[in-house]
């Protein structure tokens, strides 16, 4: 029981015995709720076709809003960046590196405009390669198998760092939370 004054939320998820043919069909959800003066309150919830279609609508149309979003961000994270510190970024990062990121092993080459990535966890090794790309936020590369990994960088004082090794979703996902 709540005092006057007194606000709580709840959510809940209640299994409903029916006796309707379809729950395609319209139906409403009758509630009695008790007040603090020992009342029943009836709350009524209407079920529609027409509801359940504006929902499944509306339901689309964030989705579309939060891909296009999405997209935005990928968009102005791989925008390209002046030649002149591409150029020096290039020149710092042609090599090989290594780094592990949770269980996972990583050697990357960049050699010339291709990049080579083998991978290793619990013994089984991966190399895939293709040519990489320096962007604003991150470095490209398109494997040669149509997929493309990312490694964010940050270059701060003429100094290139990296951060993380990303495959497209966790790309996208790192660049929703940043």
């Amino acid at each position: 029981m709540l005092m006057a004054g007194e606000k709580q939320t709840m959510r809940c998820y209640l299994d409903i015995p029916v006796d309707a043919d379809s729950l395609d069909d319209d139906f409403k959800l009758l509630f009695f709720l008790p007040t603090s003066g020992n009342d029943l309150v009836n709350f009524t919830y209407e079920i529609t076709a027409e509801g359940r279609l504006a929902a499944a609508q509306e339901e689309e149309r964030l989705a579309q809003e939060e891909e296009a979003r999405l997209a935005a961000l990928k968009e102005e994270a791989l925008e390209e960046i002046d030649p002149a510190i591409e150029a020096e970024i290039k020149k710092q990062i042609t090599g090989g590196w290594e780094f592990k990121q949770s269980n996972i092993s990583y050697k990357v080459e960049f050699k010339n405009d291709n990049c080579i990535v083998t991978s290793t966890i619990s013994g089984a090794k991966l190399t895939n390669e293709g040519p990489y790309y320096i962007r604003k936020d991150a470095i490209e590369i398109a494997y040669v198998t149509g997929l493309s990994a990312y490694m964010v960088y940050t270059y701060e004082n003429g100094k290139v760092t990296f951060s993380n090794f990303l495959g497209e979703s966790e790309f996208i996902r790192w660049l929703d939370t940043r």
